[in-house]
């Protein structure tokens, strides 16, 4: 499976996901990465709609797994220690003039057989990639109401700023 395709079996894919920690395994050629995944329905009751659970995605026959850096312009706070907001997720080909620093060549070498995916991480203004053959994810957990910024609201909806 790829990334892809697990996003296309969850309500709102990787969007409004959050990424918690990331482990790599460099012998293995493996990634682990544990998020919280939008499992609520976006087209759902307000109560409903932002409901999240957490995973543990295993990622496997990594190629190259690459963090571009932070945009200086996103005003990033370093210290404080909080999950990543990931905006949304985005087959790396499809998304040419945000992958500056992935080089054409490199995209090109990709087998076949194998996804290029990129996560696009709001609070850095830049992106995860991720270049593999395979991946599975386990639930961890029960679904829980989000309340934070990654909360969907739509035109209309009042927003209360306790």
């Amino acid at each position: 499976m790829t990334l892809e395709e697990l996003a296309n079996t969850l309500p709102s894919g990787f969007h409004d996901s959050a990424l918690k920690t990331f482990a790599i395994d460099y012998e293995r050629r493996t990634i682990r990465l544990n998020m919280s995944l939008k499992v609520g329905d976006p087209d759902g009751p307000r109560e409903q709609r932002d409901d999240v659970r957490d995973a543990q995605l295993e990622i496997s026959g990594v190629l190259f797994f690459a963090i571009d850096p932070s945009s200086s312009a996103a005003g990033y706070d370093f210290e404080s220690p909080r999950e990543l907001w990931i905006v949304d997720s985005y087959e790396t080909r499809s998304i040419p003039e945000f992958t500056k620093t992935i080089e054409r060549k490199l995209l090109d070498a990709v087998p076949a057989d194998a996804f290029v995916q990129s996560f696009f991480v709001s609070e850095w203004n830049s992106y995860i990639h991720i270049a593999a053959r395979n991946c599975s994810m386990e639930w961890n957990g029960a679904a829980r109401h989000y309340e934070g910024p990654r909360q969907a609201f739509y035109p209309g909806e009042t927003i209360d700023l306790k």
